[in-house]
């Protein structure tokens, strides 16, 4: 479990580069002999004092919705359940599965990397439909909203990708 957790910890360090990827599927082998399929993340937009980047990542059997959050002030780790609206009406509860945060280069530059478990069923359900929102807990109770400004296709668009 360690090393899994380590695995999924570097990986999203690599992911904390948020940029634009059509398909560009890149992989991480863990210290435990997995490996995981990965994409950028891609910026989706702000909440209160924070900006949020999101990616799909997939270790063979089990896919992951993650995000990554930088804070203007103090980061916050996230805790709790993950709520996704899609444009559909629909929407997801996903499980939290692990958190971090990553130490940046400057003051204030520290990336909050969570990991959301996705069932089989949640995967469908982004296959056919966009992003509205996405709503997530900090540690502390405080729940934060992201109504999403661009990317709105991001986890279709990921899920492809890997599939």
């Amino acid at each position: 479990m360690k090393n899994l957790i380590k695995t999924l910890v570097a990986l999203f360090l690599l992911l904390s580069v948020q940029g634009f990827s059509q398909c560009n599927v890149q992989t991480s082998n863990g210290s435990n002999g997995s490996t995981f399929k990965y994409l950028n993340a891609e910026m989706i937009g702000s909440g209160t004092g924070c900006d949020m980047g999101v990616s799909i990542s997939t270790n063979g059997t089990n896919y992951f919705f993650n995000t990554n959050v930088k804070y203007a002030k103090k980061s916050v780790k996230s805790d709790g359940t993950l709520v996704i609206v899609l444009k559909n009406n629909q929407s997801l509860n996903l499980k939290h599965y692990s958190c971090q945060v990553v130490a940046g280069k400057t003051k204030n530059s520290d990336v909050v990397m969570s990991v959301y478990t996705l069932a089989p069923m949640d995967i469908e359900k982004l296959k056919k439909a966009a992003i509205e929102k996405i709503v997530f807990t900090e540690v502390g109770g405080k729940d934060q909203s992201i109504v999403l400004s661009k990317n709105f296709d991001v986890a279709t668009r990921h899920l492809k990708c890997l599939e």
